[in-house]
């Protein structure tokens, strides 16, 4: 459940995650949560189940992908690689419990014991957010060309050559029904992503 609502924090910050982890992890006939007599551990509405994210403090540039050479900082702001502060999701389960009567006299002894203990299961999961990811192939064209250092400021230098050779030579080529060349490099790949990186 933490893992779950980990990445899909990631993903979505305003989706609705702490309803989606009640439904996925804590409810249905593979979640039967009871005690030893079959007494439900968890209300109708699960609200014993609670969700909680947070941020931690940014890592250092030692840390981050690529370190502290010439050109990574512009790499990782370019293609907004550079960490945002580690994503902790932690989920809290506090099951209902039988509270012993003022007259019960607590044992140390018997099975009887654990059904007047309140529990709470903890989990967290720590991640590390947007490290270049992409939600589909024209996504990842977009994210190419935000990088001036990797892709902008060259791909910008070529259209600007391209586009005067082609001024001298549309004459030529529409004598031969040549197409005029096209500029953008990057949109005419959207939908070409192969196969075996789609069923992944």
């Amino acid at each position: 459940a933490s893992r779950y609502a980990a990445f899909a924090t990631a993903r979505d910050s305003l989706a609705d995650i702490a309803t989606e982890v009640r439904r996925h992890y804590f409810s249905g006939p593979a979640h039967q949560w009871s005690d030893r007599r079959g007494k439900r551990l968890l209300g109708p509405g699960l609200d014993e189940v609670s969700l909680s994210a947070g941020r931690h403090s940014i890592l250092s540039p030692e840390a981050q992908a690529g370190a502290t050479s010439a050109h990574a900082q512009a790499l990782r702001q370019g293609w907004r690689l550079e960490d945002a502060g580690i994503l902790d999701s932690r989920i809290t389960v506090t099951p209902l419990f039988t509270q012993p009567s003022w007259h019960e006299k607590p044992s140390a002894y018997g099975l009887d014991y654990f059904d007047k203990q309140q529990l709470v299961l903890q989990r967290h999961t720590a991640i590390l957010t947007d490290a270049g990811h992409a939600s589909d192939d024209l996504a990842v064209q977009q994210r190419v060309a935000e990088s001036a250092l990797a892709w902008g400021n060259s791909a910008h230098a070529s259209y600007t050559s391209g586009a005067k050779v082609a001024a001298g030579m549309v004459a030529v080529d529409a004598a031969w029904n040549r197409p005029q060349p096209k500029f953008d490099w990057l949109k005419p790949w959207s939908g070409h992503v192969p196969e075996w990186h789609l069923g992944n």
